[in-house]
């Protein structure tokens, strides 16, 4: 059985049926990025997209009823014994 190819023309009539802007990327460019020139992606991203925080929040240690710190990687003691 063969299946037809997609050609550009094919693939942006159908991205703009469903609502989508085709956006391509060239693979044989080489644009200079590093630690110091990090690559600018902001035009990519969609205006009602999600904003997330920075980082993870820091949040205090566990304590036990009696004030002791938990660990999160402790066994209990019927756990250990197996």
């Amino acid at each position: 059985m063969l299946v037809p190819a997609l050609n550009a023309r094919d693939l942006d009539k159908f991205l703009n049926s469903i609502g989508k802007d085709p956006t391509y990327v060239d693979l044989e460019a080489n644009p200079s990025v590093g630690k110091d020139q990090p690559p600018d992606l902001a035009a990519f991203v969609p205006s009602d997209a999600t904003v997330l925080q920075e980082g993870p929040e820091k949040v205090a240690p566990l304590q036990g009823p009696d004030g002791s710190k938990i660990s999160v990687n402790k066994k209990s003691p019927a756990v250990a014994g197996m």
